[in-house]
């Protein structure tokens, strides 16, 4: 009887060191899924970064693109201003010789009447 009692008394405890093995197998499982997580994870953080990199790159470039457009698009403002100043001086001339051959008819036409036309 005295060995049914400790026999008994180790059964509680073979039954603790049990269950704490089995909660033991199934920390493991867990930790090894955390770390196939976690190199997941520090993977696509990688990929993440390069592709950020090609990004701010792309972006850079663009940038570049960009302010020497603006530089020839400044130049062909000037030019169309130019331009403009051109057209009102054409258009100036015009109107004076316009007005020179109006007055010279209208000098002609003084002097010698409709007669010489």
């Amino acid at each position: 009887m005295f060995v049914n009692k400790i026999n008994n008394r180790f059964h509680l405890f073979k039954w603790a060191d049990g269950s704490a093995l089995e909660e033991i197998e199934d920390m493991k499982m867990k930790f090894f899924n955390l770390e196939r997580a976690s190199r997941s994870l520090v993977k696509d953080n990688k990929n993440f970064n390069s592709e950020l990199e090609i990004l701010i790159m792309d972006t850079c470039a663009c940038e570049s693109v960009v302010t020497g457009l603006e530089k020839e698009l400044r130049g062909f403002e000037k030019e169309l201003q130019d331009s403009k100043m051109e057209v009102k001086g054409i258009k100036n001339m015009i109107v004076c010789a316009a007005m020179a051959i109006r007055s010279y008819f209208g000098v002609f036409m003084m002097y010698f009447g409709d007669d010489h036309l």
